[in-house]
């Protein structure tokens, strides 16, 4: 094989699917071992990736060019990048394992995209369509679930708590859907009489109104009067829903960075 026929038997083509390449040599036993694995493998794959075999003794200079220090080596390749990599004649059960940790995931990667045109104002609108498309054809994709949510809760909460039934609280995501649930049952408060007529009552209806029109600094100074009023205010929905908007943001945001330790400060 030609490094030209590199560049299009496995560069070309990782394009259009992962290729797994196997560095081998036929003296090296191990490699005819992981070889026999790999074959089968491939067959099983229903055309999901594709197998090349390199020989190393006949194109040292590829062996060179991608740091085979040592043989059977096998990389995957995809987009035209090493995307995961592993060296030794595993036994077959390692290899599917690997597989599986490192073919990529066609929904992931679509949601990948998605979310980045949900951030682009003018393509934010048909983005929202085709989540939301997504979610219907993949319900038990917590991702797209989440990154849904994350979408509408503060306009449309009811169907916020909806959509994040299926996670749990130790499955993956679990604490972003906690905070989320936070988030739309802050948004759901209906404030009574008796509310009103109170500190801590009154700052987290200002805050209410504040996040309900995205002005979250606001939202959150509001939050933080309220519990320095009660902190125990209506079962602790401001200390919640502030402690939710702090692990959302993370601690580089620069609210959390302003306000967290004035939060924490009435807390302890």
């Amino acid at each position: 094989m030609s490094a030209f026929n590199f560049q299009e038997a496995v560069i070309d083509l990782s394009y259009q699917k992962p290729v797994v390449v196997d560095f081998w040599a036929p003296w090296c036993g191990p490699c005819r071992f992981l070889g026999h694995v790999l074959d089968d493998l491939a067959n099983q794959a229903s055309d999901k990736w594709a197998l090349v075999k390199i020989n190393t003794d006949e194109h040292e200079e590829l062996s060179g060019a991608y740091e085979v220090r040592g043989i059977p080596a096998v990389k995957m390749f995809y987009r035209g990048k090493v995307k995961a990599e592993f060296v030794g004649a595993l036994p077959k059960p390692q290899v599917e394992r690997w597989l599986q940790a490192n073919l990529p995931d066609e929904k992931a990667e679509l949601l990948e995209k998605l979310q980045e045109l949900l951030l682009q104002p003018h393509s934010k609108a048909d983005a929202l369509i085709h989540l939301q498309a997504m979610v219907q054809q993949y319900p038990n994709f917590y991702p797209a679930l989440l990154a849904l949510a994350e979408q509408i809760v503060w306009e449309k909460p009811i169907e916020t708590l909806e959509l994040l039934k299926p996670i749990g609280e130790f499955d993956h995501g679990g604490e972003k859907a906690a905070d989320l649930r936070n988030f739309a049952q802050f948004i759901l408060f209906m404030p009574d009489e008796a509310t009103q007529n109170t500190p801590a009552g009154q700052a987290l209806i200002h805050a209410q109104t504040a996040a309900k029109m995205a002005d979250f600094e606001t939202a959150i100074t509001q939050l933080i009067n309220s519990v320095a009023a009660d902190k125990n205010f209506n079962h602790g929905l401001a200390r919640k829903t502030a402690i939710s908007l702090f692990r959302y943001w993370g601690f580089e945001h620069p609210l959390s960075r302003k306000y967290r330790h004035k939060f924490d400060m009435l807390l302890y």
